[in-house]
């Protein structure tokens, strides 16, 4: 079975980025309810910032979380962005599976304007056939499972060729739905119930996506090989 496609989430699984998220969703958060303490929110990063707040934030009025949400972005797209870090390894897996003429694309939920920042800033752009995030269009993807499936039809990919790597339930779930292979970044933020979503594989590193030789073979009980 010859994978020749692979969509990456971002946050949890190419970056490291709960630094700068929490950095600007502390700030917000003191600007506008100074009262208020915040849990870790390292387990909790991946879906849209308004879900990650209402999880966090109980019993707070509508107007006042529209306000944390909006000083959230100027905070973040402002320099919140730039304390994101490439995972261990990232940089050159992507660089040999661009040399092997793998396809990849980013599928993420952070807005598209600090995506394209990062990428470029941490040098990984040119490794991606497309961005998609959920203001990348309009209307606005409603998840990241729509948004998967758009990149199907756009790019007419075989699923049965297709991996999707992420961190999160809400990747997982966005594999599951569109047929595709699922490897499970372990080392991010999400904190999946493999009982409930098939896994094809489980990464506890980026660079399990190698074999043991530096082939890019994915280990598995049953490989799935890269060409």
């Amino acid at each position: 079975m010859q994978i020749a496609n692979i969509l990456f989430d971002l946050d949890g699984t190419l970056i490291n980025s709960v630094t700068g998220i929490e950095y600007a969703i502390q700030t917000a958060v003191a600007a506008v309810l100074p009262d208020r303490e915040l849990p870790s929110l390292k387990m909790l990063i991946g879906p849209p910032i308004r879900e990650l707040l209402e999880q966090v934030l109980i019993n707070v009025q509508p107007e006042a979380l529209d306000e944390i949400i909006i000083r959230f972005r100027e905070i973040y797209d402002q320099d919140g962005w730039q304390q994101s870090i490439a995972y261990e390894g990232v940089l050159a897996t992507l660089e040999h599976l661009h040399q092997r003429q793998i396809a990849s694309w980013i599928v993420t939920n952070k807005p598209i304007l600090p995506t394209r920042q990062i990428l470029d800033h941490l040098e990984m752009s040119k490794f991606f056939t497309g961005i998609f995030s959920p203001d990348c269009q309009s209307p606005h993807f409603r998840s990241k499972t729509t948004m998967v499936a758009q990149v199907i039809a756009n790019y007419k990919l075989d699923p049965t060729a297709t991996l999707l790597v992420g961190d999160s339930h809400d990747d997982a779930l966005a594999a599951h739905s569109n047929n595709l292979h699922f490897a499970w970044a372990s080392y991010g933020y999400g904190n999946l119930n493999l009982s409930k979503l098939p896994v094809t594989t489980r990464l506890s590193k980026f660079t399990d996506l190698l074999d043991d030789s530096g082939s890019f073979t994915l280990k598995l009980d049953n490989y799935i090989k890269i060409n």
